[in-house]
């Protein structure tokens, strides 16, 4: 079962010895902003999941809006590679390995 937790972040990206400036990180179509580049990130993700295969885990972007100079919405993560049963709490019933080991959480 997954876990959350929120934890704030610092974001630097690092070119050679020095830390680029994020509102002119260069790219192959010129340069983005760190907003910029996190928007390409999360429309390319709402597509289609990112599967780390060793790792056994997915991540997806379910809704990704930016607004002034913020971004919000859902990331979901998950994790496959062992089945697993469920139990219905309304019907009292277990439903055996109702969660596949390809399936993701």
């Amino acid at each position: 079962m997954a876990r959350f937790k929120l934890v704030p972040y610092v974001l630097k990206i690092k070119e050679g010895n020095q830390y680029l400036n994020l509102n002119e990180i260069p790219f192959e179509s010129g340069t983005l902003t760190i907003l910029d580049l996190i928007s390409k990130f999360c429309d390319e993700y709402k597509k289609e999941p990112f599967i780390w295969k060793e790792e056994r885990k997915t991540l997806s972007i379910a809704k990704a809006e930016t607004e002034n100079s913020s971004i919000y919405g859902i990331v979901k993560l998950g994790e496959f590679g062992y089945d697993q049963d469920f139990y219905d709490i309304e019907t009292r019933q277990r439903i055996p390995k109702a969660k596949k080991e390809r399936h993701s959480e």
